[in-house]
């Protein structure tokens, strides 16, 4: 007799397979659109036409640094391959892990600090997180937006802040205030 649970073995491990291939793309600032990977900032053509194509952030009018760059909603999927795509998001008050409800978008979301901000990204923190994460120091920045989070299966808002750089994507996401 044929052993059935071969083919939930498969599945199971295919769908390990396409969470892993997923991660190592975001970690390198890629995302997937359409069954295509497209670098973080790019358009979606992949040219420098000014459309509104797959922009991550408004352009950094280098200029003239302003106070806040505001970013795009950042939308949570709601698919099993989405779940490998949501971030783990610090409470720094009891320590704990959590990720966004899927599904929800972080909102108002703006970088307030670092490149093309008038508030500069503390030196010693900018190259701890180009030596920890990569990319360059001077490119890092501080964000922050509101999202509504998963805890313990209800759904909470919270403000969240994380930095990010163009080159590898948003990291060490963290839950400054629970808004209920």
């Amino acid at each position: 007799m044929m052993n059935k649970d071969w083919f939930m073995d498969y599945a199971e491990h295919a769908i390990r397979v396409i969470d892993i291939v997923t991660r190592w793309y975001e970690l390198r600032g890629w995302i997937t659109k359409n069954g295509r990977h497209i670098l973080i900032g790019d358009d979606e053509g992949g040219g420098s036409s000014g459309g509104a194509g797959g922009k991550a952030a408004k352009k950094i009018d280098n200029s003239e640094k302003s106070d806040i760059i505001k970013l795009k909603d950042i939308e949570v999927g709601k698919s099993v391959g989405a779940k490998a795509k949501n971030y783990d998001i610090l409470d720094p008050a009891t320590g704990e892990y959590f990720n966004f409800a899927e599904g929800t978008k972080i909102q108002n979301s703006e970088v307030f600090a670092g490149k093309g901000c008038k508030k500069p990204l503390d030196r010693v923190v900018a190259e701890g997180l180009a030596k920890q994460i990569g990319g360059k120091a001077e490119n890092w920045q501080h964000a922050k937006g509101h999202g509504i989070i998963d805890y313990y299966g209800e759904e909470r808002p919270a403000e969240v802040h994380w930095f990010q750089e163009k080159s590898v994507g948003k990291h060490k996401f963290k839950i400054k205030r629970w808004e209920d």
